[in-house]
């Protein structure tokens, strides 16, 4: 009799230098009995037969049109197996600092998709946020030891130098996990450097620059944030100083200190997090099953 052939479990996401990107991959922390799971950069997708896999898209903000073509690849590839979205988000350019997108076109993207979770909160899908919230690292965080720490997206530096500053590009999971309980309060201008933070029952502030950071469940503080593209000087001066050029500068941080006073930790929002991804696993599973 032959040997039972194992099904493949293709996950995508974006396996780039930016650690929430590298983290944010629900096949690192769910178990997928008598499935091969392989791992895939989104932008890679061409490479793999997907005829007869189970598709997992995410998690990470890959509801963007830059990322659409990809998906659509994987639409037509995908012939006979299942399309499982899980923890993907939108991103749109924001405009005014606090506008959302209600009417956001999530159909565009994920027509086809058997089964759907996705990290933003108060539309059609079911909440299911970012899976990096399973690390074990949240367990027991240690106590801070700053007032406070910057941590900034890779094209979008904050200009607060006073404090202790590190890049969503410039260390390993545990290390940036390590900077961030670091802080009583956390500066960010990253979607998972707020995300973490909150996850490890830190006061965050966020500078926002696109529709991600106005979708959470659990929101963070916003800080009125406006970036601008930089003049030359200051593109020289930022490369100097990070060793890669700045996209994106803030225009006005004076009134940061005031707007994280307000901030607030949620402690509650871990076990809401877990709990929502456990869920999601156990949907994913039975789809599996009946796909077998």
């Amino acid at each position: 009799m032959p040997a039972h052939k194992m099904r493949r479990i293709i996950n995508f996401h974006r396996d780039d230098p930016n650690i929430g990107d590298q983290m944010s991959a629900p096949t690192r922390y769910f178990d997928f009995p008598d499935h091969e799971v392989v791992r895939a950069d989104l932008i890679d997708e061409t490479s793999l037969d997907l005829d007869e896999a189970i598709v997992i898209l995410g998690g990470g903000g890959l509801l963007d049109t830059f990322f659409l073509p990809a998906i659509e690849r994987i639409r037509t590839a995908t012939r006979t197996g299942r399309l499982i979205a899980w923890g993907v988000g939108q991103q749109l350019d924001t405009g005014p600092w606090w506008q959302r997108y209600p009417e956001f076109p999530y159909a565009r993207f994920l027509e086809g998709f058997d089964l759907v979770g996705i990290r933003d909160d108060g539309f059609a899908h079911p909440w299911v946020p970012c899976a990096s919230c399973m690390h074990p690292i949240f367990d027991a965080p240690p106590a801070p030891h700053h007032e406070f720490v910057v941590f900034s997206h890779r094209s979008r530096p904050l200009p607060i130098l006073e404090w202790p500053n590190l890049r969503n590009d410039q260390a390993d999971f545990e290390e940036t996990i390590a900077f961030l309980a670091s802080g009583e309060t956390i500066i960010t201008s990253s979607y998972h450097g707020l995300y973490w933070g909150m996850l490890l029952g830190r006061r965050v502030l966020a500078f926002p620059f696109n529709s991600k950071f106005l979708t959470l469940r659990h929101p963070p503080t916003l800080y009125p944030a406006i970036w601008e593209r930089p003049g030359r000087l200051q593109r020289l001066l930022g490369r100097l100083r990070a060793r890669t050029p700045s996209p994106y500068v803030c225009r006005d941080v004076q009134g940061w200190r005031l707007l994280a006073g307000a901030s607030r930790a949620q402690p509650e929002m871990l076990e809401a997090c877990r709990a929502s991804n456990r869920a999601f696993h156990q949907r994913v599973l039975e789809l599996i099953d009946q796909s077998d």
